[in-house]
């Protein structure tokens, strides 16, 4: 965790030290919520060591801060390990195909219909015609399925904005108004 120098804090008035503690508190009451404090997999330590000492919104926020940097970076290493993982299990699994596949050629060319062995019993038959495609941008529109009908989100929010200025509701949908953080640049 960094230390901030004394000049590094921005000086505050007596009401601006006020409306800081309460916006302390408010975001400890949310990041117990967000956190999952008293589930079981979860800290229930972790609100405690990381903001309630903190009475200073600057630091407060900077020590959260430092937790979702951490944690973005355990999400990127997850997101690299499950990649890799994946890749591994695909080549396992095509490996295996071409192995059965090589195992029916054999058979096939032994003229055997059956193989017994202590793990597997493999039988061969002549399997049902099925389709391969080879070429789909040739293919005729009959053969195309639509895709599930999907929510245009776009269109949704400038019907719902309308509706707000017309003192209407869309049944099912509600306008969100708010702010939010529009970039992170890490250090």
């Amino acid at each position: 965790m960094s230390e901030l120098s004394v000049q590094d804090r921005p000086t505050q008035s007596a009401p601006t030290l006020n409306a800081e503690l309460e916006a302390v508190k408010l975001l400890i009451s949310q990041l117990k919520i967000t956190e999952g404090i008293g589930d079981e997999e979860n800290d229930d330590e972790l609100i405690a060591d990381m903001v309630e000492g903190q009475t200073q919104l600057y630091e407060a926020i900077g020590l959260v801060i430092e937790r979702i940097h951490a944690d973005d970076t355990l999400v990127e290493g997850m997101k690299l390990a499950e990649a890799r993982i994946e890749a591994r299990r695909k080549r396992f699994a095509d490996r295996n195909e071409r192995r059965k596949f090589a195992i029916a050629n054999a058979l096939q060319l032994a003229k055997k219909p059956k193989f017994e062995h202590p793990l597997v019993t493999i039988s061969r038959r002549n399997a049902p015609p099925h389709s391969e495609v080879l070429a789909e941008h040739e293919l005729p529109a009959k053969y195309w399925k639509l895709k599930d009908p999907e929510v245009d989100k776009r269109l949704l929010l400038a019907d719902l904005k309308a509706a707000e200025l017309a003192g209407e509701k869309i049944s099912g949908a509600i306008l969100i108004k708010g702010e939010q953080i529009t970039a992170w640049s890490w250090s």
